[in-house]
């Protein structure tokens, strides 16, 4: 398989929350994070224990997952997920590390230091039984995502992968993630999704 195609995108950072180009929310340095989840009307309690990084790819995964009934017409195994970013689970480390020093650490935080914790909160709320990998990279390194992307769906039985950079500092939302799958009309190639971003 030389090409991947893009299916779907959907990104929350500053400009505000996005599917396929189009704004669903505008940004809100307050609570934008809630303000989302109240928009989509999840019902998923559990979000609002997830830290910032968890709660991004919750609703960026489940409006792309939702578009066309997506997650109600494949298979279990069907959707790999590649994730990166730069900061790991900073935000939640230092969290912990406050906590700890102040002898008030919490397993309900605890939790939330490893960055691959968003990918199996993912995999818990669709119910995917699917590779995941979490890449630590210094820039959105979308060529070595795509790369990865494209020996995964030629290798295995996945048929999509969910692929992006999710990443917060000090609360500031940097979402962005791909579709991919085998078929399509719009080739993903690096050129293409780094303007989408």
């Amino acid at each position: 398989m030389d090409s991947l195609y893009l299916q779907s995108f959907a990104q929350i950072d500053a400009k505000g929350f996005r599917l396929n180009g189009k704004t669903l929310l505008p940004y809100h340095s307050t609570d934008f994070l809630k303000k989302i989840y109240q928009q989509q009307k999840l019902q998923y309690p559990k979000f609002h224990k997830m830290d910032t990084l968890c709660q991004m790819g919750l609703l960026a995964s489940e409006i792309i997952l939702k578009e066309d009934n997506l997650i109600e017409s494949i298979e279990s195994h069907e959707i790999a997920l590649l994730f990166a970013n730069a900061q790991s689970s900073l935000q939640s480390d230092q969290t912990h590390i406050l906590n700890f020093s102040e002898n008030q650490a919490s397993p309900a935080n605890f939790v939330y230091t490893l960055p691959n914790i968003v990918l199996g909160e993912i995999c818990i709320r669709h119910k995917l039984y699917s590779e995941t990998n979490f890449y630590i990279f210094e820039n959105f390194d979308i060529e070595k995502l795509l790369k990865q992307a494209t020996i995964l769906l030629s290798t295995t039985q996945h048929k999509m992968c969910l692929l992006g950079w999710i990443d917060s500092i000090e609360e500031k939302p940097n979402c962005h993630l791909f579709l991919l799958n085998k078929t399509g009309t719009v080739q993903a190639t690096k050129k293409h999704l780094q303007a989408l971003i």
